[in-house]
């Protein structure tokens, strides 16, 4: 026959065994939204970070983390998650010191804008990928002297999404000049360039359909939060 000390250990084993399954189970959404947050850079996932950050905040504060070695581990765990979001939020902001960081020109250097086009435009990783590709991968893009003339072209397709363009310097004769240069479906001026003009340090903005601006930082795509 059980006595109520037994009932009431078997009862308090079933109540923890419930809170580490709940935990578990916590702890799996947790890391796979951290995932799809480092999959998919935009301001959506840099509001779904500090939302987590905000989750897992009250998550440690409402729950008693000492009272066993596995709840111990867990607690320990679910901390590692919650820096691993302040990193992912961190990383999207640019910081008032680096304001104005890239933005003059050396001298004997221009600005162009290199159009670019993927299916799959609201994975910012993939275009983060053709951007460090962009000084092999350059020679049939099209490419544009005034940043108004690309953003105009990029307004004229039906899904701006797809669509994003590179602000690059390069040396100011790495344009090939011809007596009739070619010309995009709206008439504006497309140059060509020169083979290995373009380089991966040079590039100093990427802009996705007209909107979302990120500057390259430590290898890195860091949302311009001022806009």
């Amino acid at each position: 026959m059980l006595n109520s000390r037994t009932i009431f250990d078997t009862d308090a084993n079933k109540v923890k065994e419930e809170k580490i399954k709940c935990l578990q189970n916590i702890d799996e959404n947790i890391t796979k939204t951290l995932q799809d947050i480092r999959t998919l850079y935009s301001i959506d996932e840099f509001e779904g970070s500090r939302k987590l950050i905000s989750i897992l905040d009250e998550l440690l504060s409402n729950n008693d983390w000492e009272s066993s070695l596995l709840l111990r581990a867990a607690k320990k765990h679910l901390n590692a998650l919650k820096d691993e979001a302040k990193q992912i939020a961190d990383s999207f902001k640019i910081s008032e010191q680096h304001e104005d960081i890239d933005v003059s020109l050396q001298e004997g250097y221009i600005k162009v804008y290199i159009s670019l086009y993927q299916t799959e435009g609201a994975k910012l990783k993939i275009w983060h990928d053709m951007l460090k590709s962009l000084s092999e991968y350059s020679t049939n893009r099209p490419v544009y002297r005034d940043e108004e003339q690309v953003r105009m072209a990029i307004r004229s397709k039906p899904d701006m999404q797809r669509h994003a363009y590179a602000v690059v310097t390069i040396p100011e004769n790495g344009i090939i000049h011809f007596e009739k240069p070619a010309v995009d479906r709206l008439g504006h001026e497309l140059l060509t360039l020169k083979d290995n003009v373009i380089e991966t340090k040079n590039i100093i903005e990427f802009v996705h359909a007209n909107e979302k601006r990120y500057k390259l930082r430590n290898d890195m795509l860091v949302l311009d939060i001022r806009g």
